[in-house]
């Protein structure tokens, strides 16, 4: 490019210098000019081929001065002339250039602009995002602190129906109450686990807003309620046996205070039953303490089959059983415990491969006719027990005299 530049320049120079130098020869001269002048038009650019146009011009004007009218002011417009069209196409093409320079900065532009417009969505999808897993956050907060504050199952149930009704906003209130019921039921198995808890959930994910989010919730239950239930096992194993699932001796004494403290603020009669199974040491030498087990185990439930929902069955000792028989006198606690013998004496026991057959002596006392306080109404219960072992076993004997039943 430099090569042709100079080249250009320096051929118009040439030709200027013949032209001055030899000013009769004007007219090949100045037709020579023309062909700088359009190579300026196509490669010195407007400003340069108009500079050299304008110095031609000069030249001309001087020719014409020196005698060459005719030639000066012919040679001058016809190299202009010849100029013009390839000046005019050069702009044109520079004007294209610029014109497709424009458009791809102007698409670039608005691909930059949907690029930031993608960009700005993308931040507010992450911005809600953001702030639905703060509320998120807040909600599960709020839901551990009310599961810490309690260890009802009332209570953590009623916190379960109200997350629920967060978790599963498109289902009826019916189709809620029935998965809580089954909620409940796991929690009184001591089942309770996440998955347990979404096989409750109606099918199609429970209606819930949002899966992801719900399974939180769930999981976020199924701790609170596992907590609660674990809670309940432990209250459940202190005041049940483990082997009859009767109450313990501990705790039945407990109730038993109880009832009899209430008894005498409403004067009212209280049956004491001290049950003690007939031989059982010789069924733990023959069969075994496995079959003894079984045994002690299916008395237990006849015995707790045999008297009123109202009445407290405990394990007081290893083959012994206490009856509280709350609001009971002496005929109604004699006929219990007559009933007591005849279920648990009916029929044999099996337990593996062994049929047991095995009978209880019962002793009776009552409050306040027989003792004034819960710890002589079992001695006197006991000692009536006693007095039925004495006379030969599976019988009935109340404290103090009365029917003995054999």
């Amino acid at each position: 490019m430099f090569f042709l530049k100079f080249t250009i320049v320096g051929g118009w120079i040439l030709l200027l210098l013949g032209t001055l130098w030899m000013p009769q020869q004007a007219v090949p001269w100045v037709s020579g000019m023309s062909l700088p002048l359009v190579g300026a038009g196509f490669f010195l650019g407007p400003r340069g081929a108009f500079g050299i146009g304008f110095l031609s011009a000069l030249v001309c004007v001087g020719l014409a001065a020196a005698g060459q009218i005719a030639v000066g002011w012919i040679a001058g417009p016809l190299t202009l002339f010849c100029l013009l069209p390839f000046l005019l196409w050069r702009k044109a093409g520079q004007l294209q250039e610029t014109a497709r320079g424009s458009q791809e900065r102007l698409q670039s532009l608005e691909e930059r602009l949907r690029h930031i417009q993608k960009e700005f969505k993308d931040r507010q999808i992450t911005l809600r995002s953001q702030e639905e897993a703060i509320s998120g956050i807040s909600d599960l907060y709020g839901l551990s602190k009310q599961f810490l504050a309690t260890l009802e199952e009332d209570q953590a149930l009623r916190i379960t129906e109200e997350a629920l009704i967060k978790a599963l906003p498109r289902v009826s209130e019916q189709v809620r109450s029935d998965v809580l019921q089954k909620i409940r039921s796991q929690v009184e198995q001591g089942e309770v686990s996440i998955e347990s808890l979404i096989s409750s959930l109606p099918a199609g994910n429970g209606g819930m807003e949002s899966w992801e989010r719900g399974g939180i919730v769930i999981g976020q239950l199924a701790l609170g309620l596992k907590r609660v239930s674990l809670y309940r096992q432990v209250q459940e194993s202190a005041i049940h046996d483990g082997l009859t699932g009767l109450l313990v001796r501990r705790y039945f004494r407990e109730r038993l205070e109880e009832e009899v403290a209430r008894a005498s603020r409403r004067g009212t009669h209280l049956a004491f039953l001290m049950v003690d199974l007939d031989h059982f040491k010789q069924v733990n030498d023959t069969y075994g303490h496995l079959v003894g087990d079984l045994v002690l185990r299916e008395v237990a439930r006849r015995v707790q089959a045999s008297v009123r929902e109202v009445d407290l069955v405990g394990r007081y000792g290893g083959e012994e059983f206490g009856v509280v028989l709350p609001e009971a006198g002496r005929v109604l606690g004699i006929q219990i415990a007559d009933r007591i013998r005849e279920v648990v004496g009916r029929t044999p026991i099996s337990a593996y491969d062994e049929r047991v057959e095995i009978t209880v002596s019962i002793g009776v006392a009552l409050y306040p006719g027989d003792a004034s306080s819960a710890d002589l109404l079992v001695e006197q219960a006991d000692e009536a027990m006693y007095e039925a072992k004495a006379r030969g076993r599976n019988r009935t004997v109340p404290k103090g005299g009365g029917k003995t039943a054999e």
